[in-house]
């Protein structure tokens, strides 16, 4: 190596040789980077959103349904939202405790946190399920509502236990009526979930419940007939009714094949 003797040349040559190696130390990080990327995780990290946030799907988010207001006029903008907001997962990383209604890109329903949805069984098979509707008189609506215990299958102890689904069906009358349904268990996190949907007319109406209309259909209960709700009183209670796989036990054991669907009908009043 060429010694140096202190003079100002020589230091400007050691800054230059300094200065060129510090810029070929970071052409070398940017080229590692560019060339391995960033290193792989597990999986994907849990997301999580932000209140009235629409999914891809199009289910609106709202703080608190009772911030939606049950009734309200053509411009009110009441609707029915999901909540609380919670961490999403995927359906090949789901969550490692208990909760409902968690995955973002479930095949057929894609984001479960818009579980509740409705559509007018008036026009048969060509209607399908949607988070709001225009109601015409003389017509009929099925509300579906999808009920899923999201936890990761092959860890044990995560069955969900005195689960309770509630539905706020509104009496009041208006232009737009936001409906909510409600799903509850102590031992999932959180501790309550719920969905809604919107019904719209340009003309003022109020809801109908038909009478006998609302069961569960699942693997247990196959449709079209499913399980019977006979407590269907209590559905449209703050008490609601609980729910469970093989009986009304409370009890939603984790996986796609404990999943139901509570479904019941609507009658618009003009």
């Amino acid at each position: 190596m060429r010694e140096t003797d202190g003079s100002p040349s020589s230091k400007l040559f050691e800054a230059i040789v300094a200065g060129v190696a510090v810029v070929g130390l970071v052409l070398s990080i940017i080229s590692l980077v560019l060339v391995r990327g960033t290193p792989e995780s597990e999986g994907p990290p849990v997301t999580s959103v932000t209140n009235n946030y629409y999914t891809q799907d199009g289910a609106p988010g709202e703080a608190s349904p009772a911030a939606s207001r049950s009734c309200g006029d053509p411009d009110s903008g009441v609707v029915g939202g999901w909540g609380p907001d919670r961490p999403v997962f995927l359906m090949a990383y789901p969550p490692t405790y208990t909760t409902f209604n968690s995955i973002r890109d479930n095949p057929n329903l894609g984001d479960e946190r818009g579980f509740m949805r409705v559509r007018d069984v008036s026009d048969g098979v060509t209607s399908t399920f949607d988070y709001q509707v225009e109601v015409e008189d003389g017509h009929t609506y099925r509300v579906s509502i999808y009920v899923e215990n999201s936890a990761l299958d092959d860890v044990g102890g995560l069955a969900a236990t005195d689960t309770v689904l509630k539905i706020n069906l509104p009496t009041c009358d208006g232009h737009r009526i936001a409906a909510n349904a409600f799903l509850s268990s102590p031992t999932a996190f959180p501790g309550e979930v719920w969905g809604g949907i919107t019904f719209t007319s340009e003309r003022e109406f109020t809801l109908a419940y038909v009478a006998g209309s609302a069961k569960i259909e699942s693997n247990a209960w196959p449709g079209p007939d499913g399980y019977a709700i006979g407590a269907e009183d209590d559905l449209f209670t703050s008490t609601g009714v609980p729910l469970g796989y093989t009986e009304m036990d409370g009890v939603v054991p984790t996986g796609y094949e404990y999943a139901m669907y509570i479904s019941f009908e609507v009658k618009p009043q003009f």
